[in-house]
């Protein structure tokens, strides 16, 4: 892939206002439909969301930039971003993410 949606992207991250993040935002999901799968693009819109507090629509954006390939010190920071989610949720949300996955392992017995 060409560096080209990176050189916009750097453009516009360094236009960004952190206390209005409404036009970066808006530039970014421009950008994102003309490179949908770009995991760069993917991770710095779920990266404006998140600074403009919109963290559950963040992190769907963090979760499919690492599957389209996020890698390098960007993927870390991706890493990163999820973990501090997944520790904000309630205890009943955590109970809501893992309850599907409750029974799929070997069952031990005493």
């Amino acid at each position: 892939m060409s560096a080209t949606p990176h050189i916009e992207l750097d453009r516009i991250l360094a236009a960004r206002e952190r206390d209005n993040m409404a036009p970066t935002i808006a530039a970014l999901l421009r950008l994102h439909q003309e490179h949908p799968e770009d995991p760069r693009v993917l991770y710095e819109v779920g990266g404006a969301y998140d600074t403009a507090g919109e963290e559950a629509t963040a992190a769907g954006f963090y979760e499919r930039a690492m599957a389209a390939g996020l890698d390098g010190a960007v993927r870390q920071r991706g890493v990163s971003e999820i973990a501090r989610r997944l520790g904000a949720l309630t205890k009943q949300e955590s109970v809501g993410k893992c309850t599907p996955h409750r029974n799929t392992g070997p069952r031990i017995e005493p």
